[in-house]
């Protein structure tokens, strides 16, 4: 899952850290992945055997590229990592009151659990729901050869990818491998985070580490382990903003790969959910705010042509399997889910309807998160109720740190870009489900993070 991707970022010199190169490879690997199993089955040539041929001449091929670091001394790796030590080191150092020492603490506390979780998760299968319904039975339809049936508009980046585990194995039932990636997601995203820590001293995003893993596991609960297409979505959306951010942007070169980079995961996000399509109409905008050499060259009509060959680049990408879906929905050979998803399953209920539904939708997750302790301590109704009343309390804390975030230039970007428009996307069409709205969740994250460190540093300053 890693090796197409890096030998992307090694052909257009492109790689550059442990963690930027392994989460880059990660993500890129992904879209690589599903364009080569789009283009195999259309030819009919989707066979272990092809993969097999592939897969070897892919590591030939990094082979040859790391052939410098393999002749390598053994020393020169060992000083390489005290090196990388020493600066993570730093980072946390460089923070030193105690407020912001316990919160770098607990920020990697909390990736620590997370990747507790993921490793817990090695070993299961698909057995909740949709992804047995829906995303594997669509992942068997990629490794049988042929494109999926009856996917009701969804794209397939996700499917096609476990499907290649399935034909490596030589049959679908082995399904632990295809499931293992799934835990990555919400791991990858907080990595992300941490790595924009310690690559912009910005103690924001260390902050942004537990709000987004609050609102993974607090609004999506037990799916966040699924093979569900909601945390990739999020992760792969979130991989074009952190590339502009995590990159060297001062040279036109460097901006311009990272554009590109940025580009390709954002297209990914497109092709695994429709939600990405959003943040693909937002893209070409945060790379004219943020990707810095790309967009110094005088005159409104240069700028203006750079944007649209952004906008030209995602429609190449991502263009074809939508005009083919579209397709399908028109002869009636497929079905789209617009209609079913934005107003038949509400069956009818008012707005103030479908908010009772949500306040029940979040008695149930508080239901399914606190029966645990409920059964072992005997939690009782007042003691519930107070429960409930934090929460509420916390969804007010977060507004209030989203405003405070509004200060600073790129979270002010994120609220009125992505966080605010999305919210009310979700709110008036998809609020059937919280899962709709993990897109915003690392967006929220990175803005509510730059509120709290903002009043850490107004409380820091009074005493």
């Amino acid at each position: 899952m890693l090796l197409p991707g890096l030998l992307v970022l090694l052909l257009s010199g492109s790689a550059g850290g442990v963690v930027r190169t392994t989460l880059l490879s990660f993500a890129l690997s992904l879209v690589m992945n599903f364009y080569l199993t789009a283009l195999l089955v259309m030819l009919k040539c989707y066979t272990a055997m092809n993969l097999y041929l592939i897969a070897t001449a892919e590591i030939g091929l990094l082979l040859f590229l790391g052939r410098g670091a393999i002749n390598k001394p053994i020393g020169s790796l060992l000083v390489a990592l005290g090196a990388a030590f020493s600066h993570h080191k730093k980072a946390l150092t460089l923070h030193s009151s105690r407020s912001e020492r316990v919160l770098a603490l607990a920020s990697l506390a909390t990736l620590a659990l997370f990747l507790f979780n993921y490793l817990s998760g090695i070993g299961s299968i698909f057995d909740h729901g949709d992804d047995i319904v829906s995303w594997n039975r669509w992942a068997v339809d990629w490794y049988n050869g042929y494109f999926p049936r009856m996917t009701w508009n969804y794209p397939q980046l996700l499917p096609a990818n476990w499907s290649i585990s399935y034909l490596f194995l030589n049959g679908s039932t082995l399904q632990c491998f295809a499931k293992s990636i799934c835990p990555l997601f919400s791991l990858f995203l907080l990595l992300a985070l941490y790595d924009l820590w310690v690559r912009r001293q910005d103690f924001s995003f260390i902050c942004a580490i537990p709000v987004t893993a609050f609102l993974c596991v607090a609004l999506t609960g037990a799916s966040m382990n699924k093979g569900y297409a909601d945390l990739p979505v999020a992760f792969l959306s979130f991989m074009s903003l952190y590339v502009l951010l995590a990159g060297n942007g001062n040279s036109l070169s460097e901006s311009n790969k990272n554009i590109v980079i940025g580009s390709f995961c954002c297209a990914g996000a497109a092709l695994t959910k429709q939600a990405g399509l959003y943040v693909l109409g937002m893209y070409p905008l945060f790379c004219y705010l943020l990707a810095g050499a790309s967009f110094r060259a005088p005159g409104r009509l240069a700028k203006a042509g750079k944007i649209t060959s952004i906008y030209l680049l995602l429609f190449v990408l991502t263009a074809p399997w939508y005009l083919y879906t579209a397709t399908k929905i028109m002869d009636g050979r497929e079905k789209s889910e617009i209609k079913y998803v934005t107003h038949d399953i509400y069956q009818g209920r008012s707005m103030w309807g479908r908010l009772l539904d949500f306040c029940d939708k979040v008695k149930e997750n508080l239901d399914l998160l606190l029966s645990p302790v409920s059964a072992a301590t005997g939690l009782s109704t007042v003691a519930f109720l107070a429960v409930i009343a934090g929460v509420l309390c916390l969804g007010l804390a977060l507004v209030y740190f989203l405003v405070q975030s509004l200060t600073d230039t790129l979270n002010r970007y994120l609220v009125i870009l992505i966080v605010v428009p999305y919210l009310c996307i979700w709110a008036r069409f998809f609020s059937y489900d919280f899962r709709n709205l993990t897109l915003a969740f690392p967006f929220i994250g990175v803005a509510a993070g730059n509120g709290i460190y903002q009043r850490l540093k107004v409380c820091r300053s009074a005493r």
